[in-house]
């Protein structure tokens, strides 16, 4: 937890961009549950000889004329102000998230370049400058992935809570049914999170490296010409790739083998819905 609570640190002189980002996402989960609504509308209030619906079908043909025409002409402009205003509010979002990206990212490199600086030669002798290189690069983005990864949660949290309310309103016993495959989503989340993070922590260490490897490699290139040995640095070259692209190639296929098993369970899970749904019917 302290990790995350420093990480997190980073990105505190952006309070007001994070409070904007948060009403944003607010009205990003409230258009996204309210985009199906004009359809569902139309097809149950509007477009039957027998009208059905509920307390918010009423109130959409609240504001909607008296006419048939009006109302599906209502419903069409009200489908594309949602779209609109939700796919404004993604732009703003995404713009805001590159301003706190950059802003966290710049603050992780001055601390770390400070300490790089604080630290003595016998540490920056027994370390290659290509490994420094890479952490001011490329491990500086960590905590904007753990920023990014506690506002994506917050997002599916939320937009989960506020549709479960919603389909347990509607009926209780097909929504139960529809979270049956919920624990196999918690445990494929959990066994596959952690496969993907021992794979992304051994590619990082590799592309470090390679990063110092080529650091290296590029410096004696003058020690090599005059020695004639070419061929011997390009085969180290071609080898410290050649790990690097293998524990890519890892972590990529734990990354393709994670929807695979979500998706197979998401599929199981629309399986019973349909199933127990006809039933009902």
């Amino acid at each position: 937890m302290p990790v995350y609570r420093r990480a997190m640190s980073y990105f505190t002189p952006d309070w007001a961009w994070i409070a904007v980002l948060v009403g944003l996402i607010g009205v990003s989960v409230a258009v996204g549950l309210l985009e199906a609504w004009p359809l569902a509308v139309l097809i149950d209030s509007v477009l039957t000889n027998e009208p059905k619906g509920d307390w918010i079908h009423g109130l959409f043909l609240s504001v909607l004329p008296a006419s048939k025409i009006g109302q599906v002409i209502g419903l069409v402009l009200i489908g594309m102000g949602l779209h609109l205003v939700g796919y404004l509010a993604w732009m703003a979002r995404m713009m805001i998230n590159y301003h706190l990206n950059y802003g966290g990212t710049t603050r992780v490199r001055y601390d770390l370049f400070r300490k790089l600086q604080e630290l003595g030669l016998t540490y920056h002798r027994s370390r290659p400058q290509g490994d420094a290189i890479y952490r001011l690069t490329t491990d500086a983005f960590g905590p904007w992935g753990i920023m990014d990864v506690t506002i994506g949660t917050a997002v599916a949290a939320v937009t989960l809570t506020v549709m479960t309310v919603i389909l347990m309103s509607r009926n209780v016993s097909l929504t139960l049914a529809a979270f049956s495959v919920a624990p196999l989503m918690i445990w494929s989340n959990w066994r596959f999170g952690l496969r993907i993070h021992e794979r992304a922590l051994e590619s990082k260490q590799i592309d470090a490296d390679l990063t110092a490897h080529v650091q290296q490699a590029m410096a004696r290139i003058p020690l090599a010409q005059a020695f004639r040995r070419e061929p011997r640095e390009f085969r180290r070259f071609r080898g410290a790739v050649g790990r690097s692209v293998r524990a890519l190639l890892r972590l990529n296929w734990q990354e393709q083998l994670y929807p695979l098993a979500r998706d197979s369970i998401l599929a199981v899970g629309g399986a019973i819905i349909l199933g127990y749904g006809g039933y009902l019917v």
